[in-house]
C-alpha cells in the first residue's frame, strides 16, 4: 500500500499516528504474504489484497483507519470509493465502510451505491451491506441485466459474486438477450449466480413478450428463460397470467386484378 502526504487541511499526523501508519503499511504486507503461503495450488497473485487510496489517516489509539479515494483489488474483484474507513488492516477479520461513488466490479457484475458496510473474513470479502441513491447492479451474462433497489445485500464466494438480495418498494429488473426483453418488479428480489435464478416476492410480476405473470413468488431462470410461479402459503392471492394478442395490422391490403382489365 502507497501512503501518499496528507492532503491540504488535515492536521498534522501524531507519533502515535505516524507509529499506527508504519504498522498499517506492515499489516497489508502481511496480509499479502499470508495470502500467498495459504493459495495453494492457486496462482497467488490472484488471492492478494491491494489497497491504493489518495490519502490515508490512521488513529494512534485504535488503529482505526481513514482512507480518500480508495480502490481495492483482490484477482477481478475491485471496490472502490470516495472515503473508506475500517477498524484495522487485519483482512483476517474487519469491517470496513466505504461512502459515494461506492462500486463493485466482479466477473461481469458491477454494482454501485452510496454506501457499502464490508465484513472481510480469511483475507476475502464475505459480505456487503449496501444503500442507495439508489442500489444499481448490471451484468454482462447471456445478454444484459440491470436492477434497481433501494438496499441490497451481497455475498461472495471465491471472489465473485454469489448471492444477492435487494429490497425496494418496489425492485426493478431489465433483461434483454435473443431480441426479447424481460421486465420484472417485486418487493424483494434474489439472485442466485451459482444456480442463474431470480425469486421475486411480494407484489411479484413479470413480462416477457405478450406474456405477463403476476403472483407472490415468481422464480425466474434468466439462462434457461423460464417461469415458476406460486402463491404463499395462508394467502388468497393466486397467480395470474395475462396474454397480450398481438394488434391488428393498419396496412392496407394491395389492390387484387379481379375484375381488371379484359
Amino acid at each position: 500500500m502507497r501512503m501518499h502526504s496528507m492532503p491540504t487541511g488535515l492536521h498534522r499526523p501524531t507519533r502515535g499516528a505516524v507509529c499506527a501508519l508504519a504498522l498499517a503499511a506492515y499489516g497489508v504486507l502481511y496480509a499479502g504474504s499470508a495470502l500467498a503461503q495459504n493459495a495453494g495450488t492457486d496462482d497467488p497473485d490472484t488471492l492478494t489484497i491491494t489497497l491504493n487510496a489518495e490519502s490515508t489517516e490512521a488513529s494512534g489509539r485504535d488503529g482505526a483507519l481513514a482512507f480518500r479515494g480508495i480502490r481495492v483489488t483482490q484477482g477481478d474483484l475491485s471496490i472502490s470509493a470516495d472515503l473508506a474507513n475500517a477498524s484495522g488492516l487485519d483482512f483476517r477479520s474487519s469491517q470496513w465502510t466505504f461512502e459515494g461513488n461506492v462500486r463493485f466490479a466482479s466477473a461481469g457484475s458491477t454494482v454501485t451505491a452510496g454506501r457499502a458496510v464490508l465484513a472481510f473474513e480469511d483475507q476475502q470479502l464475505v459480505s456487503a451491506d449496501l444503500s442507495g441513491p439508489p442500489v444499481r447492479f448490471t451484468q454482462e451474462l447471456n445478454g444484459s441485466m440491470a436492477l434497481s433497489s433501494r438496499e441490497a445485500r451481497l455475498e461472495f464466494r471465491n471472489r465473485t459474486l454469489a448471492r444477492a438480495r435487494f429490497n425496494g418498494a418496489p425492485v426493478t429488473y431489465r433483461q434483454n438477450a435473443d431480441d426479447l426483453e424481460t421486465m420484472a418488479q417485486a418487493r424483494r428480489i434474489v439472485i442466485d449466480q451459482r444456480n442463474g435464478t431470480i425469486d421475486l416476492r411480494r407484489d411479484a410480476s413479470i413480462k416477457e413478450g405478450s406474456r405477463e405473470i403476476r403472483g407472490d413468488q415468481i422464480t425466474y431462470n434468466y439462462l434457461a428463460r423460464s417461469v415458476t410461479a406460486a402463491s404463499e402459503s395462508g394467502s388468497d392471492e393466486r397467480v395470474t397470467i395475462m396474454i397480450t394478442p398481438p394488434a391488428p395490422s393498419t396496412e392496407t391490403p394491395p389492390p387484387s386484378d379481379e375484375g381488371g382489365a379484359p
